[in-house]
């Protein structure tokens, strides 16, 4: 297995080139010394941070004491948003803005990038404000400025290589996805300032503040990881700080309840879904890791709610069943299979399995948001996904990388935790979650996402979890919940030929039904017939009690044939929706002729 210590020095390039240069000599150094063994404890150890802190998730009883697979999570009047929540915790957009000295011309560019990280510390443990990490939010999807000279000015605009340093000291980001925490007002948010106290100078704490700053238990510090134990709470640390503000400046629009997009995960008459249990680490064989052992809890409960198991194509543990004639497959990765984001050895098995399933449960640790493996070319089908990122903070660190990778909502919903997430593996809060999706789709899509959050909630000590981009989904059970806008034009045609019955003065109808509501402003109408002498013909046409008369006997001594679209404003005002009959009569002997085809285009009034 190999783990993430070499991913994290690379993200953390952003932290600026000599910290960077700092932290690899001191790398190998350990490595020089043949302490490589010790280095790999150390990343494993800071990699369990997440499963020995104190918050939401975790498991309640017996892992083995009820299976969600055998319940049922329809109807139980679970509102939800486009941010779903099982407890009050709204969506919020904010703007941060910090005092700030660098070292150098190279860190003013990631500076706000690098300060906002010792913010997004303090303002979850403090505030319970979650907001997600600058270092994974593409750069169109916020804007980062720079006061200069009491106006500010776009960091694209600024050259910070002819700027001098001294004036790149005040900075601030906009447009910034955050998650609060229960507020006692989620109403009056808006306006709301939240502060933070961070570093003024965040670059090599390790040797200016030492452990001062820094609550961080058994684990080592080093620069690159200093935001994420920051504490300037604590009485030793006496580092120069700022005061960060976080400014809610949007609420993020609520609607609901929404669904999964039910129809395209069963247009195949299946749902494939993966579960990557990773691995906790701490040494020991692998069947004595926490993740395996949390795998075959889940296991068992899937054998017991009547899934058969086999080995699917790719060599992983597959369990399969059938519910309403909708196949239900469960692929299951072994920490042996994938320990986890930092497993570049088996990314191919990462790879594979995210192309071709439909849903997509990755249960282990985060390494603190400096993966990329959501963020690669390539991995990605061009179909719906619902990811569901059971690690510990998902919703800053990752879900921005998934929909980066994704291109857009239209293709991806996110589940994920806006807390730490003690004890990751969790068998009963993946069953649920699996259970409740699979159970909606067999159902006609009666369970919604506010329903499955609600089932994912019984098995954490709080709810901390929600889903991102079901804010615009279309499904429900009901019906599109995505209005088409009303189109400016409509359009029908009859295309049946209908031979025009010679001197009869009742003549021969043909008829057009439109479905639409529209109100005519306008109205054009194309006619295709063969007559051997026009001037037999009387056309009209009639909707709604109201009569057109296109043409009335009227001699033509060189045309046998009509192909022309007439207009008029007789219908203005009428609704268009009903049946539209076109008359066609002869009123002399001999001659006879055919309709071809005829068609109407109403336009709006």
């Amino acid at each position: 297995m190999i783990f993430a210590g070499p991913l994290v020095l690379v993200r953390f390039l952003r932290i600026g080139l000599l910290t960077m240069i700092l932290s690899l000599k001191g790398i190998l150094v350990r490595i020089h010394e043949n302490k490589a063994n010790t280095w790999l404890a150390h990343i494993c150890a800071l990699l369990a941070i997440c499963a020995l802190a104190v918050g939401c998730g975790g498991l309640t009883g017996d892992p083995d004491d009820d299976n969600p697979f055998l319940e049922d999570f329809r109807n139980t009047d679970k509102a939800d948003t486009g941010w779903v929540s099982a407890v009050n915790a709204p969506e919020v957009e904010i703007t941060l803005e910090s005092d700030i000295h660098t070292p150098g011309k190279w860190q003013a560019v990631t500076g706000p990038n690098d300060l906002s990280q010792f913010a997004l510390t303090y303002l979850r443990k403090k505030h319970k404000l979650f907001i997600e990490s600058q270092m994974v939010v593409p750069e169109q999807d916020r804007s980062v400025e720079w006061l200069l000279d009491g106006i500010w000015v776009d960091a694209e605009d600024v050259n910070v290589y002819t700027t001098p340093l001294e004036k790149l000291n005040h900075f601030r980001i906009s447009g910034i996805n955050a998650v609060v925490y229960k507020p006692d007002q989620p109403e009056a948010l808006v306006g709301k300032i939240y502060e933070a106290t961070v570093p003024l100078y965040p670059y090599f704490l390790v040797g200016s503040a030492g452990e001062t700053c820094a609550s961080h238990g058994s684990h080592e510090l080093w620069d690159e990881t200093y935001w994420y134990f920051w504490d300037p709470d604590r009485s030793e640390c006496q580092i120069e700080m700022a005061t960060m503000t976080a400014t809610v400046t949007g609420m993020i629009p609520k609607d609901g309840p929404r669904y999964p997009e039910y129809d395209q995960l069963i247009a195949d008459g299946r749902v494939e879904a993966v579960i990557f249990f990773g691995a906790f680490g701490g040494g020991g064989p692998i069947e004595e890791d926490k993740g395996f052992r949390s795998m075959q809890s889940f296991m068992r409960k899937m054998e017991a709610a009547g899934f058969v198991q086999s080995t699917s194509p790719a060599g992983l543990a597959r369990f399969s069943r059938t519910q309403n004639n909708i196949e239900q497959i469960v692929d299951v990765s072994s920490p042996s299979d994938f320990a986890g984001l930092g497993d570049l050895k088996h990314a191919d098995v990462f790879d594979a399995a995210v192309k071709t399933h439909e849903i997509i449960v990755y249960n282990g640790h985060s390494i603190m948001g400096t993966s990329n493996f959501w963020q690669r070319e390539g991995i990605y089908p061009d179909t719906y996904q619902i990811f569901f990122f059971n690690g510990c903070l998902g919703y800053e660190y990752y879900v921005r990388a998934i929909l980066d990778g994704k291109g857009s909502w239209d293709k991806a919903d996110v589940i994920s935790n806006i807390m730490e997430t003690p004890a990751a593996p969790q068998p009963k809060v993946i069953a649920s979650f699996l259970a409740a999706t699979f159970q909606g789709a067999a159902q006609e899509g009666s369970v919604s996402y506010g329903e499955v959050l609600s089932a994912i909630s019984r098995y954490t000590y709080n709810s901390c979890y929600g889903v991102s981009g079901a804010r615009t989904n279309c499904f429900s059970p009901d019906g599109s919940l995505c209005e088409q806008p009303d189109p400016d034009t409509i359009s029908y045609s009859n295309e049946e030929p209908t031979d025009i019955p010679d001197d009869d003065p009742a003549g021969v109808t043909s008829l057009i039904q439109v479905p639409d509501s529209l109100i005519v402003g306008e109205l054009e109408i194309e006619i295709d017939l063969d007559h051997s002498w026009l001037g037999d013909l009387r056309i009209t046409l009639e909707h709604d009690g109201t009569v057109f008369v296109l043409r009335d006997r009227v001699d033509d001594y060189y045309n046998v044939s009509i192909r022309d679209t007439f207009h008029t404003d007789e219908f203005d005002g009428l609704d268009a929706t009903g049946t539209w009959t076109l008359t066609i009569s002869d009123h002399q002997n001999i001659d006879s002729g055919t309709l071809n085809r005829w068609s109407i285009e109403a336009s709006r009034q």
